[in-house]
């Protein structure tokens, strides 16, 4: 019987050359960014060899002011102290043929690039969608209101996107 060649699949960036073994998608979340933070503390516990994993950011160009700062304070510091290889993304446009941009790549990032060519904001007003935000207005659940609160403009619910 013949035997199948292994798959492996194509990473921006990458050969099959690099000898990586763990690669961690870091969405900026609160779960994604507490087991880099657990695994960096001790890597062996997780069964993992810092030296051939990497990290993979998209800039997704909406991150919130709180989220970037608290990265550039915390987990960049993490990252390199650790010698993690932190690659950072960015869609260059619209179309798959677009490609993508490598915004940074280094074991010792400086700095967190929230923002590329192409957005997630351009990406959803270019086929018109606009996400929702919750916003910090209180609203009333009382039933004798005779109109609903007043919607916010699109452009005031749409997050303060990084521009460094």
């Amino acid at each position: 019987m013949p035997t199948a060649a292994a798959y492996t699949p194509s990473l921006l960036g990458f050969t099959t050359d690099d000898d990586l073994d763990t690669v961690i998608n870091w969405g900026l979340g609160a779960d994604s960014t507490a087991y880099i933070a657990r695994m960096l503390t001790d890597p062996a516990a997780h069964g993992i060899d810092l030296d051939r994993t990497v990290v993979l950011y998209m800039a997704t160009g909406s991150e919130w002011p709180e989220t970037r700062l608290l990265v550039d304070e915390f987990m960049l510091p993490l990252l390199r102290e650790n010698g993690v290889r932190f690659v950072q993304l960015a869609r260059n446009g619209h179309l798959q043929a677009d490609g993508f941009a490598v915004l940074d790549d280094s074991r010792r990032p400086e700095q967190l690039f929230a923002r590329g060519p192409w957005t997630l904001w351009d990406d959803q007003e270019s086929v018109g969608t606009v996400p929702q935000v919750a916003s910090s207005s209180a609203r009333t659940t009382s039933t004798t209101t005779s109109s609903p609160p007043s919607a916010a403009s699109p452009a005031s619910r749409r997050p303060t996107p990084a521009v460094r």
